[in-house]
Protein backbone atom coordinates (compact mmCIF):
# COMPACT_ATOMS: atom_id res chain seq x y z
CA UNK A 1 0.00 0.00 0.00
CA UNK A 2 1.40 3.45 -0.63
CA UNK A 3 2.05 5.79 1.82
CA UNK A 4 -0.90 8.36 0.96
CA UNK A 5 -3.30 5.05 1.09
CA UNK A 6 -1.66 4.15 4.69
CA UNK A 7 -1.68 7.71 5.28
CA UNK A 8 -5.85 8.32 4.37
CA UNK A 9 -6.60 5.32 6.17
CA UNK A 10 -5.02 6.77 8.92
CA UNK A 11 -6.95 9.78 8.88
CA UNK A 12 -10.40 7.74 7.99
CA UNK A 13 -9.85 5.77 11.32
CA UNK A 14 -9.98 8.92 13.67
CA UNK A 15 -12.70 11.60 13.10
CA UNK A 16 -11.83 13.58 16.20
CA UNK A 17 -8.70 16.72 15.61
CA UNK A 18 -7.29 19.41 17.11
CA UNK A 19 -7.88 22.76 15.38
CA UNK A 20 -5.83 25.85 15.90
CA UNK A 21 -6.55 28.93 15.07
CA UNK A 22 -5.29 32.67 15.64
CA UNK A 23 -7.69 35.41 16.80
CA UNK A 24 -8.24 39.30 15.54
CA UNK A 25 -5.88 40.29 18.46
CA UNK A 26 -3.19 37.22 16.93
CA UNK A 27 -3.91 35.34 20.27
CA UNK A 28 -3.73 31.59 19.56
CA UNK A 29 -6.89 29.34 20.49
CA UNK A 30 -7.47 25.20 19.53
CA UNK A 31 -10.20 23.34 19.79
CA UNK A 32 -11.70 19.78 19.36
CA UNK A 33 -13.62 19.45 16.08
CA UNK A 34 -14.91 15.73 14.50
CA UNK A 35 -14.09 15.60 11.24
CA UNK A 36 -14.53 13.77 7.91
CA UNK A 37 -11.70 14.05 4.72
CA UNK A 38 -11.82 12.91 1.55
CA UNK A 39 -9.66 11.28 -1.14
CA UNK A 40 -7.47 14.61 -1.22
CA UNK A 41 -6.93 15.34 2.13
CA UNK A 42 -9.67 18.05 2.11
CA UNK A 43 -11.25 18.36 5.54
CA UNK A 44 -14.77 19.04 6.67
CA UNK A 45 -16.19 20.00 10.00
CA UNK A 46 -19.47 21.69 11.45
CA UNK A 47 -19.70 23.93 14.23
CA UNK A 48 -22.06 26.64 15.47
CA UNK A 49 -21.17 30.26 15.65
CA UNK A 50 -18.09 29.99 17.79
CA UNK A 51 -14.74 31.89 18.86
CA UNK A 52 -13.15 29.34 16.02
CA UNK A 53 -15.31 30.59 13.17
CA UNK A 54 -14.74 34.60 13.97
CA UNK A 55 -11.28 33.70 14.06
CA UNK A 56 -11.42 31.65 10.83
CA UNK A 57 -13.08 34.66 9.03
CA UNK A 58 -10.44 36.90 10.38
CA UNK A 59 -7.47 34.55 9.31
CA UNK A 60 -8.44 31.85 7.44
CA UNK A 61 -5.34 29.82 8.14
CA UNK A 62 -5.20 26.87 10.30
CA UNK A 63 -3.50 24.05 11.95
CA UNK A 64 -4.99 20.46 12.73
CA UNK A 65 -3.20 17.85 14.91
CA UNK A 66 -4.20 14.29 14.59
CA UNK A 67 -3.27 11.94 16.76
CA UNK A 68 -3.72 7.85 17.67
CA UNK A 69 -4.73 7.79 21.49
CA UNK A 70 -1.78 6.36 23.72
CA UNK A 71 0.42 5.51 20.61
CA UNK A 72 3.18 7.58 18.95
CA UNK A 73 1.59 8.44 15.35
CA UNK A 74 0.25 12.19 14.57
CA UNK A 75 -0.51 13.77 11.73
CA UNK A 76 0.17 17.92 11.59
CA UNK A 77 -1.63 19.49 9.18
CA UNK A 78 -1.60 22.78 8.13
CA UNK A 79 -4.72 24.56 5.38
CA UNK A 80 -6.74 27.36 4.18
CA UNK A 81 -10.74 26.85 6.03
CA UNK A 82 -13.48 27.92 3.70
CA UNK A 83 -17.22 28.33 4.10
CA UNK A 84 -19.49 25.78 2.56
CA UNK A 85 -22.67 27.76 1.72
CA UNK A 86 -25.73 26.02 1.62
CA UNK A 87 -27.10 23.31 -1.41
CA UNK A 88 -26.23 19.94 -2.47
CA UNK A 89 -22.65 19.82 -0.92
CA UNK A 90 -23.60 21.42 2.03
CA UNK A 91 -26.40 18.68 2.51
CA UNK A 92 -24.14 15.73 1.71
CA UNK A 93 -21.60 16.84 3.97
CA UNK A 94 -23.56 17.69 6.97
CA UNK A 95 -25.09 13.84 6.40
CA UNK A 96 -21.60 12.35 5.74
CA UNK A 97 -20.08 14.27 9.75
CA UNK A 98 -23.63 13.31 10.82
CA UNK A 99 -22.99 9.81 10.03
CA UNK A 100 -19.33 9.85 11.35
CA UNK A 101 -20.49 11.19 14.55
CA UNK A 102 -23.12 8.55 15.79
CA UNK A 103 -20.13 5.91 16.17
CA UNK A 104 -18.72 7.94 19.25
CA UNK A 105 -20.20 6.78 22.13
CA UNK A 106 -21.31 10.16 23.43
CA UNK A 107 -23.45 12.80 21.24
CA UNK A 108 -21.53 15.76 20.96
CA UNK A 109 -23.02 19.28 21.23
CA UNK A 110 -23.41 19.60 17.30
CA UNK A 111 -26.21 17.41 17.62
CA UNK A 112 -28.06 20.20 19.80
CA UNK A 113 -27.98 22.87 16.90
CA UNK A 114 -31.07 23.79 14.78
CA UNK A 115 -29.99 23.04 11.17
CA UNK A 116 -29.80 27.20 10.83
CA UNK A 117 -27.41 27.45 13.23
CA UNK A 118 -25.04 25.00 11.71
CA UNK A 119 -21.49 26.21 9.80
CA UNK A 120 -20.05 23.65 7.30
CA UNK A 121 -15.95 24.38 6.27
CA UNK A 122 -13.36 22.90 4.37
CA UNK A 123 -9.82 22.80 5.43
CA UNK A 124 -7.89 22.45 2.17
CA UNK A 125 -4.19 21.40 3.14
CA UNK A 126 -0.80 23.05 2.14
CA UNK A 127 1.92 21.28 4.14
CA UNK A 128 1.27 17.79 5.73
CA UNK A 129 3.64 15.66 7.94
CA UNK A 130 2.66 11.98 8.78
CA UNK A 131 4.72 10.59 12.43
CA UNK A 132 4.44 7.44 12.95
CA UNK A 133 6.65 5.27 15.49
CA UNK A 134 3.84 2.48 15.83
CA UNK A 135 5.60 0.54 12.33
CA UNK A 136 2.31 -0.16 11.31
CA UNK A 137 1.82 1.68 8.59
CA UNK A 138 5.04 0.47 7.40
CA UNK A 139 6.82 4.22 7.03
CA UNK A 140 7.96 4.48 10.40
CA UNK A 141 9.13 7.63 11.17
CA UNK A 142 8.11 11.19 9.41
CA UNK A 143 7.16 11.42 5.82
CA UNK A 144 6.20 14.44 4.21
CA UNK A 145 2.73 13.89 2.55
CA UNK A 146 2.07 17.58 0.93
CA UNK A 147 3.64 18.84 -0.50
CA UNK A 148 4.48 15.84 -2.82
CA UNK A 149 8.32 14.82 -2.04
CA UNK A 150 10.26 15.09 -4.94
Amino acid sequence: MSLQKNFLAFLKSKNVAILSTVSEDNQPMSATIYYTVDTDFNFYFMSKKTRKLQNVKTNNKVALLINRENAPETAQIHGIAEEIQGGAAFDAIRDELIQSLLHNVFSPPIFEIEDADIHIYKITPTWIRWFDLTGKSGNKGFKQILPLPE
